[in-house]
C-alpha cells in the first residue's frame, strides 16, 4: 500500500473534491493500467467518516504513479512511488504556496473575531511581560538570562490556565491568567524594588568607608603623627640628666607609635576595597614579626593556598580583627616560644589558625572575665565562618577560623 494526503492551498484545506488515481509504474494516462481511482467527496473528521489520509492497497516492492486533479483543475503527478511511501501532494508549491498559507492565517486568526480577541490577548500577555521584564534592564547583561526564564514560566502560566478554562468558564478563561500574571509581574518589581534599595545601602556604605577612611588618614593619623615630632623635639631640647622626664617622654612616643599603628590597621580594615588572604598574611608579618622577635618569640607564617582568593571587605575587616586580637592576646598572656599562623583551603572551606605552645588557660573562666572572646566569636558570626578556640593550661592555645568559600570569598585564577 502507499499513504497518499491532499493538502489544498489555493483549493479547501482537505481537497474536497480531488480525484485520485493510480497507475502502474511508467505508464500513466494509459487506463488500461489503472489500479486504483477514488475521489474526495466529504471533509475529514468522525463527522464526515473520510480519513484525511487515503490509504491504497498496491502489490509489495511495486512502483506505481500517482495522478491527483484538484477541483480547480491543477494536476499534479508524482512518478515511481515504491510501495510503504506515504506522499503529500499540494495543489501549488513555491511562494505563491507561502503567500497563500499566509493569507489563510490572517484570515483564520484576525478575521475571525474570536481568533482576534485570542491573538490580541497573548499580544498583551507578551508585551505586557516584556515590558515590566527587560524595561530598564536590558543593560544588565547578568539579568538577562533570569529574565528570559522568568518571562518563559509567566507565559507558561497564562497558556496553562487560558486552555484549562477556555471551555469551562470565558471569564475565567479570561481574567484568570492576566490577574495572575499582573500579581506575579507586581511581585517580581517588589522584590527587584527591594533588591535594589540593598544595592544601594551597600553602596552608601562603602561611600562612609571610604569618607572615613580618609578621614583618618588625612585628620586623626596626620594629627598623631605631629604629636610624635613634636616630642621628639621636646627629648631634644631637654636636659639629658632629667631621666626620669626622659622616661615619660619615651613612653609617650611608644604609645603614640602603636596608636599610629592601630589607626593605620584600622583604616586599612574599613576600606571598602577587597584584599587577597596572601596581603592579609604579609601584614600580619609585616605588624607582629619585630613585636614577636623583642620578645624572642619564633613567628612563622605558613600558607598552603593553591590559588589567590579574595575576601570581600565586609569579611576582610572582621578577619583581620578577630586574628590580630588573637595575636595580641599571645603576646600580653601566652608567654609561648613558638607561635604558628598557618592557613590552608580544602574543597568546601578555608581554614586560618593561630597556635602557639604557651601557658594556656581555662577558656570558660576566659570568657566569663572579658569581651575578647566574646566579640571575636560575634565577629564570625557576621561573615557566616565559624570561629573555634581550643586551649588547656600548660599546653597552648589553638584558634582556627573557618571561612565558606561560597559566601566569603570570591576566587581568582592563580598569576
Amino acid at each position: 500500500f502507499i499513504k497518499v494526503k491532499i493538502q489544498g492551498v489555493e483549493n479547501n484545506r482537505n481537497g474536497i473534491g480531488s480525484k485520485v488515481t493510480v497507475y502502474k509504474d511508467g505508464s500513466m494516462e494509459n487506463n488500461t493500467n489503472l489500479l486504483h481511482y477514488s475521489e474526495i467527496n466529504g471533509g475529514s473528521g468522525y463527522a464526515s467518516m473520510n480519513e484525511l489520509l487515503q490509504t491504497i492497497q498496491i502489490q509489495e516492492n511495486a512502483f506505481v504513479d500517482v495522478k491527483v486533479i484538484f477541483p480547480t483543475g491543477i494536476i499534479k503527478k508524482i512518478k515511481h512511488v515504491k510501495a510503504g511511501d506515504k506522499i503529500t501532494v499540494y495543489d501549488t508549491e513555491g511562494l505563491k504556496k507561502k503567500l497563500l498559507l499566509a493569507k489563510h492565517f490572517v484570515v483564520k486568526r484576525i478575521l475571525d473575531p474570536h481568533k482576534l480577541f485570542e491573538l490580541i490577548k497573548w499580544l498583551f500577555v507578551i508585551l505586557l511581560i516584556g515590558y515590566s521584564l527587560f524595561y530598564k534592564n536590558l543593560k544588565w547583561n547578568k539579568k538577562i538570562f533570569r529574565m528570559i526564564s522568568i518571562a518563559i514560566v509567566l507565559l507558561l502560566i497564562y497558556y496553562l490556565q487560558y486552555y484549562y478554562f477556555e471551555y469551562k468558564n470565558i471569564v475565567l478563561s479570561t481574567l484568570l491568567p492576566l490577574t495572575s500574571i499582573i500579581l506575579a509581574l507586581v511581585f517580581i518589581h517588589l522584590y527587584d524594588e527591594r533588591e535594589k534599595l540593598k544595592q544601594a545601602s551597600v553602596f552608601e556604605q562603602e561611600q562612609i568607608r571610604v569618607r572615613l577612611s580618609r578621614d583618618l588618614h588625612d585628620d586623626l593619623a596626620s594629627t598623631v603623627s605631629t604629636i610624635g615630632i613634636y616630642l621628639a623635639l621636646i627629648k631634644y631640647r631637654i636636659s639629658k640628666s632629667d631621666i626620669k622626664l626622659h622616661k615619660f617622654i619615651e613612653k609617650s612616643e611608644a604609645l603614640v607609635s602603636e596608636t599610629t599603628s592601630s589607626i593605620t590597621d584600622l583604616i586599612w580594615a574599613i576600606n571598602p576595597r577587597p584584599e587577597s588572604i596572601d596581603n592579609l598574611l604579609l601584614r600580619f608579618s609585616k605588624n607582629f614579626k619585630e613585636l614577636f622577635m623583642e620578645k624572642n618569640i619564633e613567628f612563622n607564617i605558613v600558607n598552603k593556598l593553591d590559588h589567590r582568593y579574595i575576601l570581600q571587605p565586609k569579611v576582610k575587616q572582621n578577619v583581620y580583627l578577630i586574628l590580630k586580637e588573637a595575636l595580641n592576646n599571645i603576646l600580653k598572656y601566652a608567654n609561648p616560644n613558638k607561635v604558628t599562623l598557618k592557613a590552608k583551603i580544602n574543597h568546601k572551606d578555608i581554614y586560618i589558625s593561630i597556635e602557639d605552645n604557651g601557658i594556656g588557660f581555662d577558656l570558660e573562666k576566659m570568657r566569663s572575665k572579658g569581651n575578647g572572646l566574646t566579640n571575636m566569636q560575634k565577629r564570625a558570626e557576621e561573615i557566616a565562618a565559624k570561629l573555634t578556640i581550643s586551649s588547656k593550661q600548660g599546653e597552648g592555645t589553638k584558634c582556627q577560623l573557618i571561612l565558606k568559600k561560597e559566601e566569603n570569598l570570591i576566587k581568582k585564577y592563580p598569576f
